[in-house]
């Protein structure tokens, strides 16, 4: 029983924790909104871009018939002048989700013949996540501890004993239902 109870105070604690890095954090964009990944209609990949502000963690996706466009990531510096005789990585689903894992500088485009020169071609630049500030962690606070006056026993003798404790001891406690121990008398 009580483990059941840690383990789902766990998992609540995990998914109140992925909300509040989701508030500030793992965002994601289709790339080219409503055009989505297309060497047609004019999408200005480079204006795309820098509109918007990524962090690690963020999944941008690529939308696209896979009949005619693919994505590929390569060397910022080889996308400059098309070259994708090195890709990192190919992906050719024509509804890839990559996310951003490291901070730094990621540049995708299509491998099909023109496409790069045509401007389907995005380079995004990557920031460590956003900084939550400091966490503190609660103070754990006994559900009973014996007072001085609880023992019983004579001071002349030395011989001090303690009466049997009532409550199972619980080492965090608050005053709500959330609790990171056993509750007293379990």
């Amino acid at each position: 029983m009580a483990l059941k109870r840690e383990a789902a105070v766990g998992l609540g604690f995990m998914v109140s924790l992925m909300a509040l890095c989701g508030s500030s954090y793992g965002a994601v964009y289709k790339v080219g909104d409503s055009a989505g990944w297309t060497d047609q209609g004019g999408v200005d990949y480079k204006k795309w871009a820098s509109s918007k502000t990524f962090y690690v963690g963020d999944i941008i996706v690529f939308e696209y018939d896979r009949g005619h466009h693919n994505v590929i990531e390569a060397s910022p510096v080889r996308l400059l002048s098309c070259d994708i005789s090195k890709p990192r990585k190919t992906y050719f689903t024509g509804e890839d989700y990559i996310t951003l894992y490291k901070p730094g500088v990621f540049s995708f485009t299509c491998g099909l013949p023109g496409h790069c020169k045509a401007g389907q071609i995005l380079t995004v630049l990557v920031l460590p996540p956003p900084s939550m500030g400091p966490i503190s962690r609660p103070t754990p606070t006994p559900s009973w501890a014996p007072s001085p006056d609880q023992f019983i026993g004579s001071p002349s003798t030395g011989q001090i004993s303690s009466p049997t404790p009532t409550q199972s001891w619980a080492p965090y406690q608050s005053s709500d239902s959330t609790s990171m121990g056993p509750s007293p008398a379990q």
